[in-house]
């Protein structure tokens, strides 16, 4: 039986883009019942307060030294090795300072695994701000692009939103996302998809945050299963367990998981295409016409390809 080892995530992004709503909300959620240990630095998103890592049962270790970008060698290794040394923890999340590169802090962690057989580096996530993404290309140039480049997953903020929808109601905080906004939304719209094979309510919610932001589709079912990031170096058995443990395989057939990615690249265009063809043909009635028509026709399409799939066995 292979030795489990401590899984290390790396959340980067500029100030206020939304890594704490991440990190808070994984922990909270997808997280939940593992030993985990938050690695900081003072020039990071201090907007994780210690009282609320301090009753989620998380240890925060925060580096003396400045920015990790600074301190690549001695202090960053050492400091992991002391935290897997003394807490022999399941997970260790690691939150860079927002104005350094992440292609260092991943060359850091992985020089530190290569030490450490006990350590692996299961990810490295950006959180972008997708209204300021050409303002900080702009003004922050290399800086801004290497935690973009670098980064093996992109969420971008409007997520941040789906969190937030996912764990309220009108009575305040849920404990089960099944009773929140985003339940009873994506609850409505799911009711459409009853022949096709992907009626639920996450389904239904992904396919609202996509009119939104195409993107957002894949973030937000990987929100709502709690998919964690899928490295390409992982064993094939090692990626269909992990997909298997969230859920997701249960929610979706082949058919129908053929017939939602079908659907999902012809429905309605995205807010900001639709506003082009209103600014285009000064003409809410082609707006309309383009959102509506192409729902109808992605409809029609995939409940075909489910019903094909469904004759072939899939």
């Amino acid at each position: 039986m292979a030795e489990k080892k401590t899984k290390i995530d790396i959340f980067s992004g500029f100030l206020g883009a939304g890594k704490t709503t991440l990190i808070k909300k994984l922990i909270k959620e997808a997280f939940a019942g593992e030993q985990i240990v938050l690695i900081e630095n003072e020039f990071g998103e201090i907007g994780i307060d210690g009282g609320f890592m301090r009753e989620a049962g998380i240890q925060v270790n925060e580096l003396n030294s400045g920015c990790i970008c600074c301190s690549l060698v001695g202090d960053f290794r050492e400091a992991l090795k002391k935290v897997v040394e003394t807490y022999h923890p399941d997970r260790i999340l690691i939150e860079p300072s927002g104005v350094g590169k992440l292609s260092d802090v991943i060359v850091a962690v992985q020089r530190t695994v290569d030490e450490c057989p006990e350590l692996k580096l299961n990810s490295y996530v950006t959180v972008a701000d997708a209204s300021k993404v050409k303002v900080y290309m702009k003004n922050f140039g290399e800086f801004y692009n290497n935690q973009i480049e670098a980064a093996g997953t992109i969420i971008l903020s409007m997520s941040v939103l789906i969190w937030f929808l996912s764990g309220y109601n009108a009575a305040g905080p849920v404990e089960d996302m099944s009773d929140s906004f985003l339940a009873a939304v994506g609850g409505w719209m799911s009711a459409l998809f009853i022949f096709h094979g992907f009626d639920t309510w996450e389904a239904g919610s992904a396919v609202i945050s996509g009119i939104m932001a195409k993107e957002a589709v894949v973030s937000t079912i990987g929100i709502l299963y709690g998919l964690p990031d899928l490295s390409p170096d992982m064993e094939e058995a090692e990626m269909v367990t992990t997909v298997a443990g969230t859920g997701l395989a249960a929610a979706f057939t082949a058919a129908s998981a053929l017939a939602f990615m079908v659907f999902s690249q012809l429905y309605t265009p995205c807010m900001t295409a639709l506003g082009t063809i209103k600014k285009e043909t000064n003409s809410w009635y082609w707006m309309g016409f383009a959102a509506v028509s192409q729902f109808v026709i992605a409809w029609a399409v995939s409940l075909v390809v489910y019903r094909i799939a469904l004759a072939l066995g899939l």
